[in-house]
């Protein structure tokens, strides 16, 4: 029993040494025991001492290794890597030096009870870091917004399209043929020698009186006019320039400006035509005619159709490039159902008062070129004429003596009129 209790108190010597930090490896030389008997409570017995065996600890260092992992780098963004945890390892080794005690007592053998180790720290979470957030797909551009566009300009209201009553040469002249009024069918008319007659090419036709020819510019009426002295039973006959070209003309771009010559001094704005070039001019000389037709004129008061005869045309007219001219132009008018009259070119009057239906004269007094004209009057034809420098009572007397139809008139060709016959 003693001995029991001895070894029980080294063990427990030896488990507190642990406890304490037993690492040390000193020999414990003495160690007075007093304990108490259950059996004998007043007797205490004091024991020699003794050895004890000797334990000895060993505690390996802990070791702590800690690496640095770099994670991935992102495309938008990088993260700084942490550390990942430190492990840690413990080894524990515990001996026993076995020993006798006096009186020689075999006692079983003693073994220190396990060591229970420390409990092994959790190892602690390792850092990481944190999933990359992949960057926003950047948002689509917005879409660019459409240019302001100014509110479309209002489209005026097309001119109301005039009747056939309104309709004149300009308009005529710019409008496709499919467009014109249908022209009103006649025969070919030709005045006869004493008819009653009128001029004006300026201002609104004057219609206080009545006339059996009126000679009217094609640019200065609409066919309402026209009409209007028709069922007067008058004849209508349209002046217009075909030996030259006036700059207001809208038909002036179907000239072409190889065809063009000089300036009449008198007439800045007007430029002489080539004649020879009829295959080039023609086209845009016929469709005055054309318009005329249209309108219901009765005959054609053709204008400037003695150029060869004038200096500043530039393009070396000769007589029979004027008459080649002229009687192209007849047969124009002839085609269309309509008269046509010579203004003046006196000198020419032999070669063309066959294909010429009258003779339109001025001022044949003023000159002293009378005669010259005579011979349509043998032909039977008329001669209308005007004088405007010499007054009624200087050449009226003699005009009727020559079967002429004259009229004195005003330079602008207004509605002024005094005639020399009574009509």
């Amino acid at each position: 029993m003693l001995l029991a209790v001895i070894l029980a108190g080294t063990a427990v010597a030896a488990f507190g040494g642990w406890l304490d930090g037993g690492g040390d490896d000193a020999a414990v030389e003495t160690e007075a025991l007093a304990f108490s008997d259950t059996s004998s409570s007043s007797t205490t017995t004091t024991m020699p001492a003794r050895s004890v065996p000797t334990v000895s600890f060993s505690n390996t260092a802990r070791e702590a290794s800690t690496s640095t992992t770099p994670t991935t780098a992102l495309a938008t963004r990088s993260s700084t890597s942490k550390p990942a945890a430190s492990s840690t390892s413990h080894s524990t080794t515990a001996s026993t030096t076995p020993h006798t005690t006096t009186p020689p007592v075999t006692a079983p053998p003693q073994t220190a009870p396990p060591a229970t180790p420390p409990p092994t720290p959790a190892p602690a979470p390792v850092e990481t870091a944190p999933p990359a957030t992949p960057a926003p797909a950047p948002a689509p551009a917005a879409a660019p917004e459409p240019a302001p566009t100014a509110p479309p300009e209002p489209v005026p209201a097309p001119p109301p399209t005039p009747g056939r009553a309104e309709l004149t040469a300009n308009q005529l002249l710019v409008m496709g043929n499919d467009q014109w009024p249908a022209r009103q069918a006649k025969g070919l008319w030709r005045p006869t020698i004493g008819t009653s007659w009128q001029i004006q090419l300026q201002g609104a036709v004057d219609m206080s009186r009545t006339y059996q020819m009126f000679d009217v510019s094609l640019f200065a009426v609409d066919i309402g006019d026209i009409d209007a002295l028709h069922a007067r039973g008058t004849k209508v006959v349209c002046n217009f320039n075909v030996g030259s070209l006036e700059g207001w003309r809208p038909d002036k771009g179907n000239f072409p400006a190889g065809a063009l010559g000089g300036s009449d001094p008198n007439w800045p704005d007007e430029r002489y035509l080539d004649i020879r070039q009829i295959s080039v001019i023609g086209p845009a000389i016929q469709r005055l005619f054309d318009v005329a037709a249209t309108m219901g004129c009765d005959g054609v008061d053709a204008d400037n159709v003695n150029t060869y005869t004038h200096p500043t045309t530039g393009l070396g007219l000769t007589a029979q490039d004027q008459i080649t001219f002229n009687r192209w132009l007849a047969e124009q008018a002839h085609a269309r159902n309509m008269s046509i009259g010579l203004k003046n070119n006196l000198l020419q009057i032999p070669q063309l008062v066959d294909v010429f239906d009258f003779q339109i004269n001025e001022s044949c007094y003023t000159f002293s070129e009378c005669d010259l004209l005579m011979p349509f009057v043998q032909a039977g034809k008329p001669v209308f004429g005007v004088e405007y420098a010499v007054g009624p009572e200087g050449f009226c007397g003699d005009a009727n003596n020559r079967n002429f139809d004259f009229l004195h008139k005003r330079r602008n060709l207004d509605p002024y009129r005094v005639a020399c016959r009574a009509n």
